[in-house]
């Protein structure tokens, strides 16, 4: 019984932290930043940024070897990146949250989604200043994972953004 109560627990206060609304993002805050600190105390809970200067130093070495990604890493400042494990099930409520807390929101607009097997694999959000993208958010459903990649700009091309999602 104590073990029902406690999963009741962290589902209700998983439904209720992504049901709050969200004020406009400071202008370093990513996607990760509003809407994953409810998992931070997950297993596997892995963020980590690279700053302006590493991103520059990792595009001077060519680390990038998607063209798309490359292309887009040219136009970024900060790149963070989130990782945790989630089975295939929790996956599918966070993305079900998720696009809840999108049809309510005005700061991300989904600008891709594709299906595997009738489930969601893949996600691609931008975030605008007036005609100016100024966050790319690509969230990817793995088997056993679920993965978060936020590239914060100035103004990242929608071309670079298009090719991403056609996969060039």
């Amino acid at each position: 019984m104590k073990r029902i109560c406690f999963i009741y627990i962290i589902l209700f206060s998983s439904y209720y932290s992504f049901g709050q609304d969200k004020l406009a993002p400071e202008p370093n805050q990513t996607f990760i930043d509003l809407y994953f600190k409810q998992y931070a105390g997950m297993p596997g809970y892995s963020v980590n940024t690279m700053g302006e200067a590493m991103v520059k130093r990792s595009n001077e070495t060519g680390m990038w070897s998607h063209p798309s990604i490359a292309r887009i890493m040219k136009q970024v400042k900060t790149y963070k990146y989130l990782s945790f494990d989630s089975s295939p099930e929790k996956s599918n409520q966070i993305i079900s949250q998720l696009d809840t807390e999108m049809k309510k929101s005005s700061i991300y607009k989904e600008y891709y989604r594709w299906e595997l097997n009738g489930k969601t694999s893949g996600i691609i959000y931008t975030r605008s200043n007036g005609n100016k993208i100024t966050e790319l958010v690509n969230v990817s459903v793995g088997k056993k994972n679920f993965l978060v990649s936020s590239f914060l700009g100035d103004n990242i091309d929608l071309e670079s953004v298009r090719s991403l999602a056609i996969g060039r």
